[in-house]
């Protein structure tokens, strides 16, 4: 096995056409954050995107594609924007991680959603979390029994309170699709400011993230293209969300909705306008991503395993992102009170340093 770097611009035919191959023989990859087209996406608006080809002979069997931060630790594609990993490569094609490392001239290689089921990378996940989705891959009626079936009345409630909206408000309209800047504009306000409201990084503070999140809404491509979807009332927006996807995979993104009509749950009848409509657009899976809130819980039909750790070539740097990591750990499930407000600073220094 040999391993050597190209810039994603450098992607020649041939080897966008092996990239794709192995996508098709591997539904597991089947995500919008692993298509050429994504990295090419995140490398057009930062310049650190380099791609390791694994190479059997003179034949391209694999691609790792990453971020090369200081002191040549790699990082995601996209970084904190980037909500699924893994190697490019097929179940059964032989590789070294320390190889791979040392191929494409790093000293480390830290992620944070990375899909479980490479073996290779198993020694090195550190905490391993659910990323959930919806199977609406047999249409929506049949996804509404499903979560009847399990117990669910999330998604009855939210079709309850459409049809309130309807009545005291007035008629609804979504659209799966739509070009216009001021929808795009809005939804990064209304963004922003939710990220203001709970303390959060404003992560459309950082230019590159705004202009990748532009990019791929322009990018209507065969394997990949934005999705920017609205639902009005009375034609004012109510909610609005951007997210990506492939033929038949889209990845629940980047929601937000209209705060004056908070009662009626905006964003998550956007979420089950778009699973109605899923099957006449094609699509068969809505990725909702890691995270523990109420409404994936109530709204996932099932989840997918994805591993926070690091491979790391320098012993005591391991070492001592290990003990950083379960500080970490502890703070989180600590944090109330005076814990809190470290816990908010560390997660702040961090995003300043993920999205710079």
């Amino acid at each position: 096995m040999k391993v050597h770097l190209v810039r994603p611009r450098e992607l020649s035919g041939d080897l966008v056409a092996a990239w794709e191959e192995i996508l098709r023989d591997e539904p597991a990859l089947d995500s919008p954050y692993f298509r050429p087209e994504f990295v090419q996406a995140v490398a057009s608006v930062r310049t650190d995107v380099e791609i390791g080809v694994l190479e059997d002979g003179n034949r391209a069997v694999g691609f790792f594609p990453f971020q090369r931060g200081r002191w040549s630790v790699a990082r995601p594609v996209g970084g904190r924007l980037s909500d699924f990993q893994a190697i490019i490569a097929r179940r059964d094609t032989p590789w070294s991680v320390p190889e791979l490392l040392r191929g494409c001239h790093l000293s480390a290689w830290e992620f944070d959603h990375l899909l479980i089921h490479q073996a290779s990378l198993e020694p090195f996940h550190a905490v391993v979390a659910e990323s959930s989705y919806l199977d609406v891959s047999h249409g929506f009626e049949a996804y509404q029994r499903e979560r009847r079936k399990a117990g669910s009345d999330s998604l009855v409630q939210v079709l309850r309170k459409h049809r309130k909206i309807e009545r005291e408000v007035g008629p609804t309209r979504f659209i799966a699709h739509t070009d216009d800047e001021s929808v795009f504009d809005q939804l990064l306000a209304w963004k922003s400011a939710q990220y203001r409201l709970t303390n959060l990084t404003d992560i459309f503070r950082y230019p590159w993230t705004v202009e990748l999140l532009k990019r791929i809404w322009r990018t209507q491509l065969p394997g990949l293209s934005g999705l920017l979807s609205a639902v009005y009332v009375n034609d004012q927006l109510l909610a609005i969300h951007f997210g990506m996807r492939t033929p038949s995979v889209v990845h629940w993104w980047f929601p937000a909705y209209n705060r004056a009509y908070d009662k009626y749950s905006p964003g998550l009848m956007l979420l089950a306008d778009l699973g109605r409509a899923a099957e006449g657009l094609g699509i068969r899976r809505i990725d909702l991503g890691k995270g523990d809130e109420v409404f994936k819980r109530s709204f996932a039909s099932g989840s997918v395993g994805v591993a926070e750790g690091a491979v790391d070539m320098r012993p005591l740097a391991g070492a001592v992102r290990g003990s950083w990591r379960t500080a970490r750990r502890w703070l989180k499930s600590s944090a109330r009170g005076p814990v809190r407000v470290p816990l908010i600073w560390l997660r702040k220094v961090r995003d300043r340093w993920a999205f710079r």
